[in-house]
Order: structure tokens, then C-alpha cells, then sequence
């Protein structure tokens, strides 16, 4: 009789303990876009499980920014909550990664993701051949019109000179 009421109480225990200590968990983290410019606005959210209240930070480069709820009048995280933050980068590549702190202390952390971040949209590098072809064309051109200026003084110079000597026969 005993080992059936141990076994019932054990099995009660067992459905019992999820419930009760379920680990803070953080899932479906991403950044929108996954690529960008200086001067973008980038959107990163991340998918919070466990006990409340809870505090969640994205970390980039080391700089912790905390998130927001995307549903704030939603009270119970132990079925879900998602998070999110919006915020610009800095040219090149930087590490980011979501941390969940409860108020007892545990956490609950991503692995580390890379996004890649372009310098402000205009010159580059890459649209030298533009530049050469440009100053290939306005070289010769920039001559040509001194050339011609040049000409034109010199003409008139001796337009003027021949008038002078017209007038003075």
C-alpha cells in the first residue's frame, strides 16, 4: 500500500517540478536587417521563458542596452514574452549576444552573433574607375578651354593692334 501512494506522490512531484522551476530561457533571437548601413535603424527582439519579473539586456560590444516588452499588459512570461530594442550601429563588425537577469539573481544568456554594419552610403572606394575616367575626360577638356581662351585674348590683342595701325596710317 505504501509503494503505490510513494509512486503517486513521486510521479505528482515530477509533473509538478517543471512548473515550479523552470529555468529562465531565451530563444529566437534575431536583428532586422541582418546587414546594413551606418545610420540604419536596427530592430533586435529575443523570445523570453521563465519566472517574473525579469529584466532582459541586449549586449553589443560589451555596451548593455536594456529591452522592452513588446506586449507590456501580457503578466505572465513563464509561457513566452518576446523583447525588443531598436538602436543604430557603428561601422564594421560587432558581437551581440541577450541576457535575461531575474531578481533572484539567475540568468539565462544567448551565444554570441555577429552583425556587419557598411560605412554611410556615398563615395567609396570601389567607384574609383568612375573617378579616373572623370579626370581623363576633364583634363583634356580643362586644357582645351585655356587653349581657347588664350587664342581668343591673343586675337583680340592683335584685332586691336591692327585697328590701332589702320588708325594711324
Amino acid at each position: 500500500m505504501r509503494f503505490p501512494a510513494l509512486l503517486a506522490l513521486f510521479a505528482l512531484v515530477l509533473m509538478l517540478s517543471p512548473l515550479a522551476s523552470a529555468s529562465p530561457e531565451l530563444t529566437s533571437a534575431r536583428v532586422l536587417p541582418s546587414t546594413g548601413t551606418v545610420g540604419d535603424t536596427y530592430t533586435f527582439t529575443v523570445h523570453y521563458t521563465g519566472e517574473s519579473p525579469v529584466t532582459v539586456w541586449l549586449y553589443v560590444e560589451g555596451a548593455a542596452i536594456q529591452m522592452d516588452q513588446v506586449d507590456a499588459s501580457d503578466l505572465n512570461s513563464t509561457d513566452g514574452k518576446d523583447y525588443f530594442v531598436r538602436t543604430g550601429l557603428e561601422e564594421g563588425t560587432s558581437v551581440y549576444y541577450f541576457k535575461a537577469v531575474l531578481n533572484t539573481g539567475e540568468e539565462a544568456r544567448t551565444t554570441s552573433s555577429v552583425i556587419n554594419v557598411n560605412g554611410p552610403e556615398g563615395f567609396r572606394v570601389d567607384h574609383i574607375d568612375v573617378v579616373i575616367a572623370v579626370l581623363l575626360f576633364m583634363i583634356p577638356a580643362v586644357w582645351g578651354l585655356l587653349i581657347i581662351r588664350r587664342l581668343s585674348r591673343d586675337l583680340r590683342e592683335t584685332l586691336e593692334l591692327l585697328r590701332e595701325r589702320k588708325k594711324s596710317e
